[in-house]
């Protein structure tokens, strides 16, 4: 059985009566806030940026020294890195992704870690198959 992320999702894509506008209005995008030593799977779903028919090639995501990235996983138009928060305050992920049209999609996401440790330390478990 194939992995599906299920939590911890943010789409960006703006209000589509804006863009219709011709006005970019891009909601502020923002995953749980974390514990210093926790950590979980994060994801993007960039449904609503992609082209009709784009694919997602490849993609990044960029804590900024916040977070140990475990690993990264696609599945569909939904990118997802298992991070370990190393360093308390609030960050902000870039994650990108290269569209089989040759277009890139850039998005940041905020998330807060708190200072107090996390009671358990996380441990990533293995990488989705």
């Amino acid at each position: 059985m194939t992995w599906r992320p299920s939590a911890r999702i943010v789409r960006p894509g703006g209000c589509a009566t804006a863009q219709l506008r011709g006005m970019a209005l891009q909601p502020l995008l923002a995953w749980p806030d974390s514990n210093l030593n926790g950590g979980a799977d994060y994801s993007v779903d960039f449904s609503e940026l992609l082209a009709p028919d784009e694919t997602i090639q490849a993609f990044a995501f960029d804590s900024g020294g916040f977070g140990t990235q475990a690993w990264t996983y696609l599945y569909g138009t939904i990118c997802t890195a298992w991070f370990s928060w190393v360093q308390a305050g609030a960050a902000s992920v870039n994650v990108c992704v290269l569209g089989s049209s040759g277009a890139t999609y850039q998005v940041p996401v905020s998330v807060s870690i708190d200072a107090t440790p996390a009671l358990v330390a996380a441990m990533p478990p293995s990488r989705p198959a």
